[in-house]
């Protein structure tokens, strides 16, 4: 699988983009971790063994969230109102602070979603998430998911 050229994901949805430092990365990572991954670390005694993808929270069913066509609208009305997000891919260690463009539809999300790679988008408090998967373009169509911050703290299911 050829490696995710963050500038593809930028190109669809950001207006702006400015790179996140290595540190701002890894805080922010392990942030969303103890947010999105909460069930999954109290579940096995407090580590966070994910199988090198951190997404194993939603495709497990470890972590409340819904998928597919449904991720895709609820992102795309969260973006109407948070549009300065963090976008991220699973591995490389890099992302980007972005304003996201003003008036993005599904079809930019759904461009995003087929380009069947690991990628996190969150705005900087994490009250949401949604996250593409190598899957999703696979036979196995894991994802795209979304999740809001509320479901995993009440326990919701979705």
């Amino acid at each position: 699988m050829p490696l995710l050229d963050l500038d593809d994901v930028l190109a669809v949805i950001a207006a702006k983009s400015d790179p996140l430092s290595r540190a701002d990365l890894r805080r922010h990572r392990q942030e969303w971790v103890r947010v999105f991954g909460r069930r999954w670390i109290e579940a096995h005694g407090g580590r966070f063994t994910n199988q090198g993808f951190d997404w194993h929270v939603f495709s497990r069913r470890v972590s409340s969230y819904v998928a597919g066509e449904d991720a895709i609208i609820r992102v795309r009305a969260c973006v109407e109102h948070d549009r300065q997000l963090l976008v991220w891919p699973e591995e490389f260690g890099v992302g980007s602070v972005i304003e996201a463009k003003a008036g993005l539809g599904i079809e930019e999300f759904r461009k995003v979603a087929g380009l069947g790679r690991d990628l996190y988008i969150s705005p900087p408090n994490l009250a949401w998430t949604f996250v593409t998967t190598h899957e999703g373009v696979s036979s196995l169509e894991i994802g795209p998911f979304f999740a809001d911050a509320s479901w995993q703290q009440d326990g919701e299911e979705m």
